[in-house]
């Protein structure tokens, strides 16, 4: 058992079933400290912020509960249309773009975010 994680490049966490997600987190919730480090901004799409934030902070309801609530949030909820496989039409829910930015900004800040700006 380790005690301390740290981690780079942690931008490849933003698919949340992916096997490099998956392993990532689990190794983060053993340890008593995580420290994951990104050069990338991750705000194109804050749904890909998700796997990150669960890894660094689980104990925090920062992510409203679950990866839906954090989606209604701050992903633009809005209704898109998809057909079955028979072709039939069935209105389904789906993201976009960022919502609620300066929300999630100040929380990112409290929470988990070390910014540094280049001069």
């Amino acid at each position: 058992q380790f005690g301390v994680l740290v981690a780079d490049e942690a931008h490849y966490l933003r698919e949340p079933s992916s096997t490099r997600s998956l392993v990532v987190s689990a190794i983060a919730q053993a340890c008593a400290r995580a420290v994951l480090l990104t050069g990338t901004p991750c705000l194109t799409r804050p749904l890909e912020l998700f796997p990150v934030l669960q890894a660094l902070r689980p104990d925090v309801d920062l992510l409203r509960g679950s990866w839906r609530g954090f989606a209604r949030r701050y992903a633009g909820p809005h209704t898109a249309m998809a057909f079955r496989p028979g072709g039939a039409p069935v209105r389904q829910e789906a993201f976009g773009e960022a919502t609620c930015t300066a929300e999630l900004y100040r929380l990112l800040c409290r929470l988990v975010m070390v910014r540094r700006r280049k001069a």
